[in-house]
């Protein structure tokens, strides 16, 4: 890999020679680079993705405990007819208790999604700055190039 990266082939007795880098060099470099930064964005859809379904949880804790409430008083209504939806009630009940008691461990998971997602985003920073290192260098530009940060 370095002798691919300087342009060198080595020789006898530690001899080395300077051979052009060819347009194939510089494709497997962009192909090796570019398959990283592909899953690397891949990478950060998940979290991203991840991150907003968290989004959502609070309108279903709400949405539960409404349906609770408003089949509480359905079955309150229909008297010995209600028996069923006063199971629908306590299941809902249940429901909005557990969501609740998990909330604290769901706002941890979305910290650490965004921390995660962040990490990710630098790696796709870091991989473009390596990308563009390795081009300049196979094209002989590497001592002379202008700094990439």
């Amino acid at each position: 890999m370095i002798a691919l990266i300087n342009g060198v082939v080595g020789g006898m007795m530690g001899e080395t020679k300077r051979r052009p880098v060819s347009g194939d060099d510089l494709a497997v470099w962009r192909d090796s680079v570019g398959d990283y930064a592909s899953h690397t964005r891949d990478l950060y859809a998940n979290c991203v993705g991840a991150y907003h379904a968290f989004d959502g949880l609070p309108r279903l804790v709400d949405g539960l405990r409404l349906l609770s409430v408003n089949a509480g008083l359905v079955s309150a209504r229909a008297g010995d007819f209600g028996r069923s939806v006063r199971v629908l009630t306590n299941f809902a009940t249940e429901s909005v208790a557990r969501l609740l008691d998990v909330i604290p461990q769901m706002l941890s998971l979305k910290r650490q999604t965004y921390e995660t997602a962040g990490g990710v985003m630098r790696s796709i920073n870091d991989i473009g700055k390596l990308e563009a290192t390795g081009t300049l260098i196979l094209r002989g530009q590497g001592g002379t190039a202008p700094s990439l940060s």
